[in-house]
């Protein structure tokens, strides 16, 4: 299951409305992309009964066009069907001047019962940290339409469907493979929908039914997000030769020394929030993942502040040493690495 989402409903809500009462308006927001095409999906299914969904589906794409010609585009009847599905893109509802965001907000609360408004904002454009929420108009939208918050699922939630989805093709996956497939892709469905399909193939070419943690290393590559979390966890782990093999693949990546850098700052800046006594409230201002808190907290009980603080010197000075000499930015990025791993190794030394 995903978390409460601090703004709008779940898609807990959103499947009772589908299955009780879909009609009215909705917003789709948040950044897991392959939900929020998964129950479009849903609502299109409804209105393509009986053969017509061409006559009663019909795509607004809202970049320079306006709310009276949107107005003019749910004004329509449904044909063959007791509904119409009206999706609406790139509409970014915050971007309105408050002139247009009041005239939306009319239009949302004039939807009949036999018309389905879906404003489809794709990841970033709708926003809701604390600054956007003090404002008036985001309340005023989620009592106008449905807004439903697709969040990331927990860990948990995405081994289960990553389970799921190769038991329906007659194939099983280790609890272990199926987390390696969450880590490697961020815990984004829909790059691990195409991965799932991939890793099926290469079951079925060696006449084999169980996916292994090693096939998905083998097979599930290329991220250097993913690859700069394994050498993160490797130098937290104080395993040389792990680190050691991250290393190797992100610059095979051609990844830039100033962003192992940072990742590096940033997961013992992490590992120290993840470990303090207010580890949830540290992990949504850092945005983490669940497994990511857990997984930083679990690290992070091995130090003490001296550890940490010791460990976040180094990287800011071996930060400025890259901006400002002319030393080898591999030797630089080598000796942090390294250097951090033999920090954590002898306590007291810091």
């Amino acid at each position: 299951m995903a978390k409460a989402p601090v703004f709008g409903v779940g898609t807990d809500v959103l499947k009772n409305r589908l299955r009780l009462d879909p009609a009215g308006a909705y917003m789709f927001f948040g950044e897991e992309e392959y939900l929020k095409e998964y129950y479009l999906g849903r609502f299109r299914e409804l209105v393509n009964k009986g053969g017509f969904g061409d006559f009663n589906y019909s795509r607004f794409d809202f970049e320079g066009r306006s709310l009276a010609e949107l107005e003019d585009e749910i004004s329509f009847v449904p044909m063959g069907s007791e509904l119409r599905l009206v999706e609406v893109r790139s509409l970014k509802p915050q971007k309105l001047s408050d002139k247009d965001a009041q005239r939306l907000l009319e239009i949302l609360r004039g939807v009949g019962k036999d018309l389905i408004l879906i404003i489809y904002c794709a990841d970033g454009e709708f926003v809701c940290d604390k600054a956007s929420l003090k404002k008036k108009f985001p309340h005023q939208l989620a009592e106008a339409l449905t807004a439903v918050n697709f969040t990331r699922l927990s860990e948990a939630a995405l081994v289960s469907w990553i389970t799921k989805g190769f038991n329906s093709m007659g194939l099983d996956s280790t609890d272990r493979a199926a987390r390696a497939l969450v880590r490697a892709c961020l815990s984004d469905m829909l790059r691990m929908r195409g991965e799932i399909d991939k890793l099926a193939a290469y079951l079925r070419s060696r006449d084999r039914k169980r996916l292994e943690e090693e096939d998905v290393r083998l097979l599930v590559h290329g991220d250097p997000d993913a690859k700069v979390y394994e050498l993160t966890d490797a130098v937290l782990e104080r395993n040389a030769a792990g680190a050691a093999n991250a290393l190797e693949e992100l610059r095979a990546l051609r990844t830039e020394p100033i962003w192992i850098i940072s990742a590096l700052a940033k997961a013992i800046y992490s590992a120290s929030a993840a470990s303090s006594g207010d580890g949830e409230s540290a992990a949504a201002s850092l945005g983490m993942a669940d497994w990511q808190l857990r997984s930083y907290r679990e690290k992070g009980r091995a130090y003490d502040r001296k550890y940490f603080a010791a460990a976040m010197d180094m990287c800011l000075e071996c930060d400025r040493k890259l901006k400002s000499s002319g030393l080898d930015a591999d030797a630089l990025t080598d000796g942090l690495v390294f250097g951090l791993i033999r920090l954590g190794g002898v306590k007291g030394s810091y």
